[in-house]
């Protein structure tokens, strides 16, 4: 499985735990093609973990050690140290099917934030409200806005004006615009979920990369190609570059793209062709 690229050695250290004799094929199986992230999905989904109390609390602060000085009364007591937490771990860590343990550091005024939050919750819903709660809704309607921007997710459609004679096009030149009309963005993120949709042609692995998406046309709109869901697909930043430096619409680009914290093999992708990298 490693050689053939089905298995990862990260995967397979994670894995390795939880490999028994008389379960170990089975489970193989279905990591197999698997990210790393969701082989621990997987595991916690056969393993769950109990939830973990919500907690705040400020970080301590480590105090530096001064030399005591010969005239110090205090000088044979050792100076006492604060003990520094180790860093944690900043990925979401699985606990159970639909549950993540996620830990990060924020400012004071981001816990003010949240306690203001709540309370407003609280008052609007008539019930009691957490830390989780009140984060959740929060990104919720932040990742609706956005989604609305890039993706015209949720956007209401505009009434179309009845065009006289002379201000409709003169030409099908006229009429070409690199703008992908709303209802085509919406229906091409929804139908991709949102998530890069290269496949790599030796693995057949999907890239899982959902940073820095960008319509991609299967048939180049420089080339003529038409801003139809048919034609457009997501791409990220790295694959969209790549496909446009290897079908020859963008030059200069060095051969190894970057795609996230991954790299692009410049002689790994063979397929049709795609737009250039700013279409939208």
């Amino acid at each position: 499985m490693l050689e053939a690229g089905q298995l990862s050695l990260t995967a397979a250290r994670t894995l390795g735990p939880h490999l028994k004799p008389e379960t170990a094929d089975e489970l193989l199986d279905a990591a197999a093609s698997k990210t790393v992230d969701e082989v621990k999905q997987l595991l916690a989904e056969r393993a769950p973990k109990p939830a973990v109390p919500t907690s705040i609390r400020k970080t301590p602060q480590r105090r530096d050690l001064q030399p005591a000085s010969l005239f110090d009364s205090q000088a044979s007591s050792p100076s006492v140290e604060t003990p520094v937490p180790k860093k944690p771990a900043t990925r979401p860590e699985p606990l159970a099917k639909d549950t993540y343990r996620v830990t990060f550091t924020g400012s004071s005024e981001l816990v003010g934030m949240l306690e203001e939050v709540k309370t407003l919750l609280a008052q609007a819903s008539g019930k009691s409200c957490d830390e989780a709660e009140a984060i959740e809704t929060a990104v919720r309607e932040l990742r609706d806005r956005l989604r609305k921007r890039k993706y015209a997710v949720g956007a209401r459609p505009r009434k179309q004006k009845a065009k006289t004679k002379s201000q409709a096009p003169t030409s099908k030149l006229a009429r070409r615009t690199r703008r992908i009309p709303n209802p085509v963005r919406r229906a091409v993120a929804e139908r991709d979920g949102y998530r890069c949709t290269y496949v790599d042609p030796k693995t057949g692995r999907r890239c899982c990369e959902i940073r820095f998406l960008e319509f991609q046309h299967v048939e180049a709109f420089s080339r003529g190609g038409l801003h139809s869901v048919e034609n457009l697909k997501l791409f990220c930043r790295g694959h969209n570059q790549f496909a446009a430096r290897r079908d020859g619409l963008m030059t200069g680009w060095p051969q190894g793209a970057s795609c996230g914290t991954r790299a692009v093999d410049a002689d790994a992708a063979d397929g049709p062709g795609h737009s250039l990298w700013t279409a939208g």
